[in-house]
């Protein structure tokens, strides 16, 4: 045990021997009682010092301390001033433990504002992935701008596992990357702190990255040049695998809590349901699609085969229907059958609102023509931008308003007999699905 000022208590001196003793220690002399108090007649005696008296601070018995008057000659202390010192030790008490017990009810309450405004913090982020299933987004965001208020942190961060990096998917605070949100990869290497953490699957906190070069040589050379000293960084882990972590960090020496690291431990938690849930809800509404479209794609099928078994001799309504259906299958596309005559392409069976030439020449200066020519699937993302590969096309597409075009030859015993044309107003290529659904 010690006194305030870092000197060990000693009977040696008044102070240590009042305090152990819990009772007055009066020494007339000091310089002729270097036998009873030798640490204290060598202070004295540095000091200037003769007489001396302790008057112990007691708190139920305890004593919390020492008042010391000293005299620089020796004149010992009268009952009375004895008297009025034990007095002032008294009130010195009072004053000393009405402190203390403000201090620590201050204390209790910074705690329970600090408990709630956590607690809030958990239950409003809760409440946003409740009703964000279809923005994860806007968890992520709920979240680091909470972990960085809550832990007085000059930034926070959450960044995903995509292969062998890590992309930044959400940023709160003065601290910048460099690179924005949704777009800035980095890798994952054990230099970085942000790398150890996922490799590791551990919380990591650094009280001073500066310091911490051999550990984290990456780490240090980001600290030096973004501005920060301070770094917590807690995984995410799902099923056993890190997808991710949490970042917080601070521009100056100054080390979290451990109430801190619990809540942005609980905030990492928060991010794994919101990031799961998501991926699962997407799981779910693309086997819907496929499965809608797998409908859609077996009903198209069943109505052109109804069309083809009840007209067995009359081929417009088959090629009708097949128009038709192709634009029920491809969204935002016109539809053009076309079939060899000569040396041209004549347009037999048409849907959708675009006009269609009648006739054209088989060559290979349009997409239809080339598709024939070339017994290929020809696909354009943008006629208007391929004047020099398609120059008929382009004209085309700029008399009849198209942007992308898709040509698949029909074929009959490896002869191209025609082309199956769609076409779209607007810059938007077709799908493998949707080019695998119309046979070559």
């Amino acid at each position: 045990m010690n006194l305030a000022d870092g000197r060990p208590l000693d009977r040696g001196t008044v102070s240590g021997r009042t305090v152990l003793m819990r009772e007055p220690v009066h020494v007339h002399d000091y310089h002729a009682a270097a036998d009873k108090f030798p640490l204290g007649s060598t202070l004295a005696q540095r000091h200037g010092t003769h007489t001396a008296l302790g008057i112990p601070l007691l708190l139920e018995d305890d004593a919390i301390g020492c008042l010391l008057v000293r005299r620089t000659e020796v004149l010992p202390f009268s009952d009375q001033q004895i008297r009025l010192l034990k007095a002032f030790a008294d009130q010195a008490v009072i004053a000393i433990e009405n402190t203390r017990l403000l201090e620590a009810e201050q204390a209790s309450k910074r705690e329970l504002t600090e408990s709630l405004e956590q607690q809030t913090a958990t239950a409003d982020v809760l409440k946003v992935i409740s009703r964000s299933v279809l923005d994860v987004q806007k968890v992520l965001d709920a979240l680091v701008e909470s972990a960085a208020r809550l832990c007085n942190a000059f930034d926070a961060a959450i960044l995903q596992v995509v292969g062998d990096g890590l992309r930044l998917v959400a940023h709160h605070g003065q601290i910048p990357f460099t690179g924005p949100v949704g777009q800035l990869t980095l890798p994952l290497v054990r230099g970085a702190i942000m790398g150890r953490v996922v490799l590791d699957r551990r919380t990591i906190h650094v009280a001073d990255v500066l310091a911490e070069a051999d550990e984290y040589p990456e780490g240090r050379k980001n600290a030096l040049r973004f501005g920060f000293r301070t770094v917590l960084a807690v995984p995410l882990v799902h099923a056993g695998e890190a997808i991710g972590l949490i970042l917080i960090r601070r521009g100056e020496v100054r080390p979290f809590t451990e109430r801190q690291i619990e809540l942005v431990n609980t905030f990492a938690d928060q991010a794994v349901i919101a990031i799961e849930n998501t991926r699962l809800f997407e799981e779910v509404q693309a086997r819907t699609r496929e499965l809608t479209e797998s409908l859609t794609y077996q009903t198209a099928t069943s109505e052109v085969l109804n069309v083809i078994s009840r007209s067995k001799f009359d081929l417009q309504p088959v090629l009708d229907t097949i128009a038709r259906t192709a634009c029920t299958l491809c969204e935002e596309a016109d539809s053009t059958i076309q079939l060899r005559e000569g040396d041209g392409l004549r347009t037999v069976a048409h849907y959708g609102p675009l006009p269609v030439g009648a006739f054209r020449p088989l060559d290979r200066s349009w997409v239809p023509g080339r598709a024939v020519m070339d017994r290929l699937p020809i696909h354009v993302h943008d006629l208007l931008t391929a004047q020099q590969e398609f120059p008929l096309g382009y004209e085309i597409a700029k008399q009849f308003g198209h942007r992308t075009s898709l040509a698949i030859p029909l074929l009959r015993d490896g002869f191209a007999i025609g082309s199956f044309l769609l076409r779209r107003t607007v810059v938007r290529a077709f799908t493998d699905k949707e080019i695998a659904s119309w046979p070559t």
